[in-house]
């Protein structure tokens, strides 16, 4: 199970020796956990323009057939 935490784990590396940012578009679509980065690391949110939809809001909730066999 996943829990809030999972957002804000290091940043990663994208290449060899630096640090790749990839330009997020408005309108794009933006997981939810982002919003939790946002909270703990302010600069973050510079790269999210206006105009996203936040997607996947339930992500730390179980899925319902998780655990159905």
């Amino acid at each position: 199970m996943l829990a809030a935490g999972h957002a804000l784990g290091t940043v990663h590396r994208m290449g060899l020796l630096t640090y790749r940012h990839r330009r997020v578009p408005s309108g794009a679509n933006v997981h939810e956990s982002v919003r939790l980065r946002i909270e703990t690391d302010a600069g973050y949110a510079r790269r999210i323009p206006d105009g996203v939809t936040w997607t996947d809001k339930e992500w730390l909730s179980p899925h319902p057939r998780a655990g159905a066999a």
